[in-house]
């Protein structure tokens, strides 16, 4: 979107916008009949017993680590599941850091974002395809867990880092 023309810009919106809704189309079709929790590999589950542990403890949450526990402890027995960890990044930040952690996480989100940005002022092409990678890790966040543990967030971190301690502002002779 940022690299193209208007036309480009253009069919890019219209084809996104056209697998959008064939993806909810296909999803709704595929799960007729199926339950929620079948439709999305348990994952509604997962986020059913996250959420009362941050609402439970919505300041300063549970602890690191301590979400699936906390879990067990919340829900009744009969609905645990063998492990209850939410696989969904701002919701285990949420429940384990409470709203202070959460607030710590958009922040860093905005920061690396910030990086990014100012990478993408001084070279572009590096600027796009740092912000094409988080964008992606952000979204999968939304489904996986994982994103502190995943090095590639870290590895785009210190490339925007070393991006904008090293290049040269654009209009601006290198030192």
């Amino acid at each position: 979107l940022l690299a193209g023309d208007r036309l480009t810009r253009t069919v890019v919106v219209a084809v996104s916008a056209a697998l959008v809704l064939a993806a909810g189309v296909l999803v709704l079709a595929e799960g007729d009949g199926d339950s929620t929790k079948q439709v999305t590999s348990d994952r509604s589950t997962l986020v059913q017993v996250t959420w009362p542990v941050y609402a439970a403890h919505p300041i300063v949450g549970v602890g690191i680590g301590s979400q699936p526990l906390m879990s067990r402890r919340e829900e009744d027995a009969r609905r645990q599941k063998s492990k209850n960890v939410s696989h969904t990044t701002p919701l285990t930040v949420a429940a384990e850091l409470g709203t202070i952690g959460l607030l710590v996480y958009l922040a860093f989100l905005a920061a690396l974002g910030r990086a990014i940005f100012e990478v993408w002022r001084r070279h572009r092409p590096l600027g796009l395809a740092l912000a094409g990678c988080l964008t992606a890790l952000v979204v999968q966040s939304f489904f996986y867990g994982g994103f502190f543990e995943d090095p590639f967030v870290w590895g785009i971190a210190a490339v925007a880092a070393a991006a904008v301690t090293f290049l040269p502002r654009r209009g601006t002779a290198p030192a």
